[in-house]
């Protein structure tokens, strides 16, 4: 279409895509509107030197008649693509548009993966009392107490990004779990988390407000299972567009725990993973980020008995992924640990720095603070 003074219409179905080009992005401005008036499903894009129209995106929340109207100071021409699943070539030529969405992708699975983890990692921590899973960060609290009561604890966590993904990411957690019978304990948790994130130039924020249930059971006196499932609604906000996501997701980890002289060592096996489905949100399609890690790992506690108890701490995730545009794609890094246990009057304090890759090409890096105590 010739962009100066044009209107065009377009019939498209609900979540079919509407994706625009131009080789003149300084000079044409365009609007989409449905049934060509605003205020029920339209975007707009603006001329500028760079990026401006060219790859612009649009996803239909309606069945109708798009309306596309060009308006510039100078004639120019838009190339037009509609239907479902498109390939948007701004996106092969690694255009503006392809950053942000690029970002959208690494950025999703960039914090879900930091908030999976650190529930996963507090979760693990109040129902292993002070014997914590290898990969593990941030600050935690615990309400202790004999097997057969009721514990309750709370945890502050962080995690700092480098590299592809820069920033921060932190998460509160609060739990509660009982007896239920020998060997076995249920549990609830609720956690909020916040992660401030820099992809490549574009800002990806999120917050999220968790909850589930968890469980740990003994199968023997060396073997135990651990679990849980959780659910969140994030508030993302990608490049200035915000939108809500829903995220399920949930762990499973064999532990076995043994002693060697006075070295206490704890050894795990788990798997855990989420899903998130993301909406059509301004020049945003819809798409659906997952991801599932398999962990191996191991931990040895040194002078078991004594107050305190430094220890080390050495694991490796391997991870399966989908941003929603590339494809799956495979990533496996170490972790490597290092802290301390120490035995108070009223409890147990223990730290330690822990880090890996969440992404190929992104650090990360914890700091743990445990306490937790009897009641």
């Amino acid at each position: 279409m010739n962009s100066k003074g044009s209107n065009e219409p377009v019939e498209m179905l609900a979540g079919e895509t509407l994706i625009l080009n131009t080789s003149t992005p300084s000079t044409v401005s365009i609007s989409i509107e449905y049934n060509g008036s605003g205020g029920t499903d339209d975007s707009i894009c603006l001329a500028a030197p760079s990026g401006g129209c060219d790859g612009h995106i649009h996803t239909a929340q309606l069945n109708g008649t798009y309306m596309i109207q060009g308006f510039t100071g100078n004639s120019g021409t838009v190339r037009v693509q509609c239907g479902a699943n498109l390939t948007p070539p701004a996106i092969e030529a690694g255009g503006t548009s392809a950053g942000v969405v690029t970002a959208q992708g690494t950025g999703a699975l960039t914090s879900g993966a930091a908030s999976s983890m650190a529930v996963g990692s507090a979760i693990s921590n109040a129902i292993n009392g002070s014997g914590p899973a290898v990969s593990t960060q941030g600050i935690f609290l615990t309400t202790g107490g004999s097997a057969g009561m009721s514990k309750g604890w709370v945890s502050l966590q962080g995690r700092s990004f480098d590299g592809d993904v820069d920033g921060r990411a932190y998460e509160f957690t609060l739990g509660t779990d009982f007896q239920v019978a020998e060997g076995t304990r249920l549990g609830l948790f609720v956690s909020t988390g916040k992660a401030d994130l820099d992809v490549s130039g574009t800002s990806v924020d999120s917050t999220a407000l968790t909850y589930g249930p968890y469980f740990k059971t003994q199968i023997s006196g060396m073997y135990e299972i651990t679990g849980y499932a959780a659910f969140a609604k994030p508030e993302y906000t990608v490049g200035g567009t915000s939108y809500d996501a829903e995220r399920r997701s949930g762990g499973l980890t064999v532990n076995a725990n043994y002693v060697w002289g006075n070295t206490q060592v704890q050894s795990f096996l788990g798997v855990s993973g989420f899903k998130e489905d993301h909406p059509a949100a301004g020049a945003l399609a819809a798409r659906e980020v997952n991801m599932v890690t398999g962990s191996i790992g191991t931990k040895a506690t040194f002078a078991s008995g004594s107050a305190l108890q430094p220890y080390l701490s050495i694991s490796a995730d391997f991870s399966r992924f989908d941003d929603g545009v590339n494809g799956r794609k495979t990533h496996s890094t170490p972790r490597l640990g290092t802290g301390f246990d120490y035995a108070t009057g009223a409890g147990n304090l223990s730290m330690d720095v822990n880090g890996g890759r969440i992404l190929e090409g992104t650090r990360d890096v914890e700091v743990r603070l445990k306490y937790d105590f009897s009641f």
